[in-house]
C-alpha cells in the first residue's frame, strides 16, 4: 500500500509561488558597484523572475537547456536562479574568478546556450570570446550608469518589460535539473554536478532547520560567499522559503537578526558587529574573531562551517 499524503513534488516554482505570496512585502536589498542601494521585495522578485523564464521560453529555452549567470550578488541574480529552472531550464553559474580559459572550458562542456551577464563583466567575457560562444548574450544593467551594450546582446530589462505576467509553468520532475556548478582548484579541467529541482528543495528545508543555519522569517540574511560558488551555500533558495529579508548590500536594516553566511571575513565582523546582534563566522575565522573583536551578545550564535580560510 503506498501512503497517501504530501504526494506533492518538490520543485522550484513552489517556493517562488510561497514567496510572492506570503512575503510579497519582505525586502531585497542589493549594492550597485557604485555604492547605491536598491531596495525591491518577493513581490516584485516573483513578478521579475516569472517574466523572466516568459522572456527565455519565447526566445525558444527548451527544457534542460544549460543558461549561464557571470553575475555578481544582487536581485537580478537571484531573479535568475527561480527564472531560469521555473523555465525548465538549467541555471549555470560561471565562477568569474577562473581563468579565461578555464572558463570557456566549462562554457562549453556544459552546452550553455545562453548567457546572462552583468554589464560591469562584459570586459570579462571578452577575454574568453574567442574561445566560448553563446546564442544569445543578455545583459544586465548592473553598474549603475550607463554601459555600452555588447553588440547582438539583448538588454536584461528590455526583456522583461517586453513580458508579461501569465507565464504558465511547464511540466517539470522533481529529478530535472535546476542548477549548475563547476569545481574550481581540481586537478585538470572543472568538474560539473548538476542539482535537481528535489535536491535543492530538501537542502532549503534543512537550512531553515534549527541545527542548521535556523533562517526564519525573522532574519536578514548576508550572502558573503558569491552566488556563483556552489549556490552561495543553498541560501538564494533558503532565504525566498523561509520568507528571509536577503541583503546583498550590508545595508541598514531594522530586523532584530543578522545572519552572514559563509565566509565572513574579520574586518566584516568587525564592521557590523556595533549594531548586529547575530552573526555567523566561519570555522577558521572564529577563533580570530573571537581576539579581534567583540562580536558576542547575549542572544548571538556562531555557526562554523567547513569554509577555508581568508588569506
Amino acid at each position: 500500500m503506498r501512503g497517501t499524503m504530501m504526494d506533492f513534488p518538490l520543485t522550484l516554482p513552489a517556493i517562488l509561488e510561497r514567496s510572492g505570496k506570503l512575503f510579497h512585502r519582505v525586502e531585497i536589498v542589493s549594492r550597485r558597484p557604485d555604492r547605491s542601494i536598491v531596495r525591491t521585495t518577493y513581490g516584485e522578485f516573483y513578478r521579475r523572475a516569472r517574466r523572466l523564464a516568459g522572456a527565455l521560453s519565447k526566445l525558444g529555452l527548451r527544457p534542460g537547456d544549460r543558461v549561464a549567470s557571470m553575475m555578481w550578488n544582487h536581485s537580478g541574480h537571484l531573479e535568475a536562479f527561480f527564472g531560469v529552472p521555473c523555465a525548465g531550464g538549467i541555471l549555470h553559474t560561471l565562477n568569474l574568478r577562473l581563468h579565461p580559459h578555464e572558463i570557456a572550458t566549462i562554457v562549453n562542456h556544459a552546452a550553455d546556450r545562453f548567457l546572462l551577464i552583468d554589464d560591469v563583466l562584459l570586459p570579462t567575457l571578452e577575454k574568453c570570446s574567442a574561445h566560448a560562444s553563446f546564442e544569445r548574450i543578455i545583459v544586465v544593467p548592473y553598474c549603475g550608469t550607463a554601459f555600452p551594450l555588447r553588440e547582438g546582446a539583448l538588454n536584461y530589462e528590455e526583456l522583461l518589460a517586453d513580458a508579461n505576467d501569465d507565464f504558465q509553468y511547464p511540466a517539470i520532475d522533481e529529478n530535472d535539473g535546476a542548477a549548475m556548478c563547476y569545481t574550481s582548484g581540481t586537478t585538470g579541467n572543472s568538474k560539473g554536478v548538476v542539482y535537481s529541482h528535489r535536491a535543492l528543495v530538501l537542502h532549503s528545508f534543512a537550512e531553515l532547520g534549527v541545527d542548521s543555519f535556523a533562517i526564519s522569517n525573522h532574519d536578514t540574511v548576508l550572502p558573503v560567499a558569491p552566488m556563483f560558488h556552489a549556490n552561495a551555500w543553498g541560501l538564494p533558495y533558503s532565504c525566498a522559503m523561509a520568507g528571509a529579508m536577503a541583503n546583498s548590500a550590508t545595508a541598514p536594516t531594522s530586523r532584530k537578526r543578522m545572519t552572514a553566511a559563509p565566509t565572513v571575513l574579520v574586518a566584516f565582523v568587525r564592521c557590523v558587529n556595533s549594531s548586529l546582534p547575530f552573526i555567523q563566522v566561519s570555522l577558521c575565522e572564529l577563533r580570530v574573531s573571537r581576539n579581534q573583536c567583540e562580536f558576542e551578545r547575549p542572544n548571538s550564535r556562531a555557526y562554523a562551517t567547513g569554509t577555508g580560510t581568508t588569506r
